[in-house]
């Protein structure tokens, strides 16, 4: 008995028992949208894995939102504050499963900023998009 219960314990203190991340600065509580390239709605493959890299202008740090074959997306929170993106995005293999190949990579052609009080964003891909 004794040693179920070091075991249990020894599992509580190693699997998800940690407080989650904490951002110092204003937030949104929620981010959501889709991707657009030249206001038209961008979508991809099914078994495609989609990736929108953000970084951060406040502190550098990078945020990875994975984006549903419609080319819409939904996370939690965000820091508000000016960003730069990448897309990266890996074909199905042959067999339709995720992350066949290697991965494509496109810079967003602008920054775009997350605004207090705005959850729902357009982000643009620019007219040259091509997937």
């Amino acid at each position: 008995m004794r040693y179920a219960y070091l075991l249990l314990l020894a599992v509580l203190l190693t699997c998800g028992c940690q407080p989650a991340y904490e951002f110092e600065g204003p937030t949104v509580d929620n981010f959501d949208g889709q991707l657009v390239a030249g206001d038209q709605p961008v979508s991809f493959e099914p078994g495609q894995k989609v990736t929108l890299q953000l970084r951060f202008h406040g502190n550098g740090e990078s945020f990875g939102v994975p984006i549903q074959p419609d080319g819409k997306f939904d996370i939690g929170w965000m820091p508000i504050g000016k960003y730069s993106g990448l897309l990266e995005y890996t074909p199905a293999d042959k067999a339709g499963r995720k992350g066949g190949g290697q991965p494509s990579r496109h810079a967003l052609p602008q920054t775009f900023e997350i605004v207090d009080g705005q959850t729902e964003y357009a982000v643009d891909l620019g007219n040259n998009w091509k997937p």
